[in-house]
Protein backbone atom coordinates (compact mmCIF):
# COMPACT_ATOMS: atom_id res chain seq x y z
CA UNK A 1 0.00 0.00 0.00
CA UNK A 2 1.50 3.15 -0.77
CA UNK A 3 1.74 6.54 1.49
CA UNK A 4 -1.05 8.02 -0.34
CA UNK A 5 -3.27 5.66 -0.04
CA UNK A 6 -2.64 5.23 3.91
CA UNK A 7 -2.48 8.75 4.22
CA UNK A 8 -6.03 9.08 2.34
CA UNK A 9 -7.63 6.41 4.85
CA UNK A 10 -6.33 8.32 8.18
CA UNK A 11 -7.42 11.31 7.05
CA UNK A 12 -11.25 9.95 6.22
CA UNK A 13 -11.09 8.46 9.38
CA UNK A 14 -10.14 11.79 10.83
CA UNK A 15 -6.81 10.80 12.51
CA UNK A 16 -3.34 9.88 12.11
CA UNK A 17 -3.52 6.76 12.16
CA UNK A 18 -6.50 3.99 12.89
CA UNK A 19 -7.16 0.56 15.06
CA UNK A 20 -8.81 -0.51 11.35
CA UNK A 21 -5.14 -0.75 9.69
CA UNK A 22 -3.28 -1.71 12.40
CA UNK A 23 -1.98 -4.40 9.71
CA UNK A 24 -0.03 -1.67 8.33
CA UNK A 25 2.30 -1.62 11.63
CA UNK A 26 3.22 -5.18 10.81
CA UNK A 27 5.11 -3.82 7.54
CA UNK A 28 7.71 -3.52 10.56
CA UNK A 29 8.89 -6.86 11.67
CA UNK A 30 9.69 -5.11 15.07
CA UNK A 31 6.19 -3.76 15.68
CA UNK A 32 4.40 -6.63 14.16
CA UNK A 33 5.94 -8.75 17.18
CA UNK A 34 4.37 -6.95 19.57
CA UNK A 35 1.49 -8.18 21.32
CA UNK A 36 -1.52 -6.88 19.64
CA UNK A 37 -3.08 -4.93 22.76
CA UNK A 38 -0.03 -3.43 22.95
CA UNK A 39 0.58 -2.71 19.35
CA UNK A 40 -2.85 -0.88 19.71
CA UNK A 41 -2.28 1.48 22.37
CA UNK A 42 0.65 3.26 20.19
CA UNK A 43 -1.59 3.47 17.13
CA UNK A 44 -2.99 6.85 17.86
CA UNK A 45 0.66 7.93 18.13
CA UNK A 46 2.57 6.07 15.56
CA UNK A 47 2.65 8.48 12.27
CA UNK A 48 3.83 7.26 8.82
CA UNK A 49 6.82 9.42 7.80
CA UNK A 50 8.77 9.79 4.33
CA UNK A 51 12.21 8.90 4.91
CA UNK A 52 15.01 11.00 2.29
CA UNK A 53 17.97 9.96 1.67
CA UNK A 54 21.06 11.13 3.31
CA UNK A 55 18.37 12.27 6.07
CA UNK A 56 20.09 12.27 9.39
CA UNK A 57 17.39 11.22 12.60
CA UNK A 58 19.88 11.77 14.89
CA UNK A 59 23.88 12.69 15.47
CA UNK A 60 26.11 11.66 18.09
CA UNK A 61 25.17 13.08 21.38
CA UNK A 62 22.00 13.66 20.85
CA UNK A 63 19.17 12.73 22.69
CA UNK A 64 16.63 11.58 20.71
CA UNK A 65 13.07 12.75 20.72
CA UNK A 66 11.63 10.03 18.79
CA UNK A 67 12.00 6.44 17.57
CA UNK A 68 11.82 5.23 14.04
CA UNK A 69 10.77 1.90 12.52
CA UNK A 70 11.68 1.39 9.08
CA UNK A 71 9.29 -0.32 6.47
CA UNK A 72 10.82 0.10 2.84
CA UNK A 73 14.04 2.00 3.91
CA UNK A 74 17.62 1.08 5.39
CA UNK A 75 18.65 3.16 8.47
CA UNK A 76 22.88 3.32 9.02
CA UNK A 77 24.27 3.57 12.51
CA UNK A 78 27.61 5.31 11.97
CA UNK A 79 30.13 5.54 14.32
CA UNK A 80 31.58 9.28 14.42
CA UNK A 81 35.52 9.54 14.88
CA UNK A 82 37.04 12.34 16.66
CA UNK A 83 38.17 13.58 13.09
CA UNK A 84 35.04 14.17 12.09
CA UNK A 85 35.45 10.63 9.95
CA UNK A 86 32.82 7.72 10.58
CA UNK A 87 32.42 4.16 10.11
CA UNK A 88 29.43 1.92 9.68
CA UNK A 89 28.71 -0.27 12.57
CA UNK A 90 24.89 -1.25 12.14
CA UNK A 91 21.98 -1.28 9.24
CA UNK A 92 18.56 -1.31 10.63
CA UNK A 93 15.72 -2.02 8.24
CA UNK A 94 11.98 -3.52 9.11
CA UNK A 95 13.43 -5.65 11.31
CA UNK A 96 13.93 -2.90 13.98
CA UNK A 97 13.81 0.33 14.77
CA UNK A 98 16.19 3.93 15.17
CA UNK A 99 16.62 5.03 18.70
CA UNK A 100 17.32 2.43 20.71
CA UNK A 101 19.20 4.96 23.43
CA UNK A 102 15.63 6.00 24.25
CA UNK A 103 14.60 2.37 25.01
CA UNK A 104 17.69 1.78 26.87
CA UNK A 105 16.45 4.62 29.63
CA UNK A 106 16.75 8.10 27.30
CA UNK A 107 20.36 10.03 27.36
CA UNK A 108 22.69 10.68 24.43
CA UNK A 109 22.87 8.37 21.29
CA UNK A 110 26.05 7.07 20.79
CA UNK A 111 25.78 7.17 16.94
CA UNK A 112 24.46 8.48 14.00
CA UNK A 113 21.94 7.60 12.10
CA UNK A 114 21.86 8.16 8.30
CA UNK A 115 18.64 7.20 5.64
CA UNK A 116 20.31 5.31 3.54
CA UNK A 117 17.28 4.78 0.43
CA UNK A 118 14.46 6.90 0.49
CA UNK A 119 11.31 5.16 1.41
CA UNK A 120 8.88 5.22 4.73
CA UNK A 121 8.67 4.46 8.19
CA UNK A 122 6.65 4.97 11.42
CA UNK A 123 7.53 7.45 14.29
CA UNK A 124 7.18 7.75 17.62
CA UNK A 125 7.18 9.99 20.30
CA UNK A 126 9.55 9.27 23.16
CA UNK A 127 6.77 10.73 25.52
CA UNK A 128 4.47 7.69 23.75
CA UNK A 129 7.04 5.31 24.31
CA UNK A 130 7.72 6.00 27.91
CA UNK A 131 4.04 5.83 28.30
CA UNK A 132 3.05 2.49 26.59
CA UNK A 133 6.14 0.43 26.96
CA UNK A 134 5.93 -2.60 29.20
CA UNK A 135 7.41 -5.54 30.33
CA UNK A 136 6.10 -7.88 26.73
CA UNK A 137 7.08 -4.88 24.94
CA UNK A 138 10.58 -4.62 26.84
CA UNK A 139 10.99 -8.26 26.05
CA UNK A 140 10.67 -7.52 22.34
CA UNK A 141 13.16 -4.82 22.12
CA UNK A 142 15.61 -6.31 24.25
CA UNK A 143 15.80 -9.21 21.43
CA UNK A 144 16.02 -6.42 18.81
CA UNK A 145 18.94 -4.76 21.23
CA UNK A 146 20.88 -8.02 21.77
CA UNK A 147 21.45 -8.59 17.85
CA UNK A 148 23.12 -5.32 17.48
CA UNK A 149 26.52 -6.72 18.40
CA UNK A 150 26.60 -9.74 16.25
CA UNK A 151 25.82 -7.29 13.25
CA UNK A 152 28.56 -4.76 14.36
CA UNK A 153 30.75 -8.04 14.49
CA UNK A 154 30.04 -8.97 11.11
CA UNK A 155 31.12 -5.69 9.88
CA UNK A 156 34.32 -5.53 11.48
CA UNK A 157 35.00 -9.12 10.24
Amino acid sequence: MTLNVLRRKWLLMGKRFNPAIADDASMNRLLGALPKADLHRWLPELELVNLDLGQVLHEVGDTPTDAYFPINTVVSLLYVMDSGESAEIAIVGNEGMVGVSLFMGGGAASSRAVVQNAGQGFRLSVHALDVWICLKVRRCFRDFVASIPSQVASFSA
